[in-house]
């Protein structure tokens, strides 16, 4: 399913009454008899699907502005571990900062981008570093979690609000690509070198940015419990002017886990919860 897996749904039911008008021979071609009597080739499904994804978007743009400016919440209380908890008093990650943004507008108006205010705080603070270090690297976060915590499918954790994922960086100042064909960015590959299709991952701002997110959370009482990347990818990482560090503090999957995370890593941060 897609990231994004609210409007996924919607759209699929939407595209599904829309069939139903079809001719059963227009069908078995893989066409859509819209409404204005216009057939829509199979492979056009996925382009009518992401113009009704901007539709979505627009219109809650209208009716949430409050989206557009930075976090709201307040104190925030995590109860139970990450694959199992809830959250109170959520805190959203801003849309878009000085060296950094969101992986999917529509994503975070489906309230997908809320977290812990000590996990939030952390990860915009390391982003903040990174402006120093990195000026060239724009940084792309992914899924943080709903406000009131809880399953957050297609995810096993993302629970209690303390788990952010975080786009690789690529190399030559590029970002991640990130749209509705591509799953927001969680569908890129890369080989065990770290070069996909979309460019060659950046380990040292990578790196880099990790031991910060790991500063950051521990001046807030915290830590980085765990970092899932894919395991191939690690030695490339480890190699990086920060890597030594890196692996010094943080722990990291020693297996290749149910997501490869080649296209992201998937933190676990540790800070008190009920």
């Amino acid at each position: 399913p897609l990231a994004c897996s609210p409007l996924r749904h919607f759209g699929g039911r939407w595209l599904n009454r829309v069939s139903e008008v079809a001719t059963p021979n227009e069908r078995e071609k893989g066409g859509l008899m819209v409404a204005t009597g216009m057939t829509v080739p199979g492979k056009g499904r996925r382009r009518l699907r992401a113009i009704l994804l901007i539709a979505v978007l627009l219109a809650a743009l209208m009716v949430s502005p409050m989206l557009l400016y930075d976090s709201i919440g307040g104190e925030s209380t995590c109860f139970g571990p990450t694959h199992q908890g809830q959250l109170t008093g959520a805190v959203r990650v801003p849309l878009f900062g000085e060296n950094y943004r969101s992986y999917c507008i529509v994503c975070a108006l489906a309230l997908r981008t809320y977290g812990h205010e000590k996990a939030v705080g952390a990860l915009v603070d390391s982003f903040a570093a990174m402006a120093e270090r990195h000026p060239e690297v724009t940084f792309v976060y992914g899924e943080i979690g709903f406000p009131w915590g809880g399953s957050f499918p297609p995810h096993r954790t993302h629970q209690n609000g303390l788990s952010i994922d975080v786009m690789v960086p690529l190399r030559d100042g590029r970002s991640l690509r990130t749209n509705a064909f591509n799953r927001f960015g969680y569908d890129e590959e890369f080989n065990s070198q770290g070069v996909g299709e979309g460019g060659e991952i950046d380990f040292e701002a990578l790196a880099a940015q990790l031991v910060a997110l790991d500063q950051a959370a521990r001046s807030r009482g915290g830590r980085i419990a765990r970092v899932f990347f894919a395991p191939d990818l690690q030695d490339e990482l480890f190699r990086t002017a920060a890597g030594a560090r890196l692996k010094a503090t943080v722990p990291f999957n020693q297996r290749q886990s149910w997501v490869r995370h080649d296209d992201h890593y998937h933190a676990d941060l540790a800070f008190p919860c009920q």
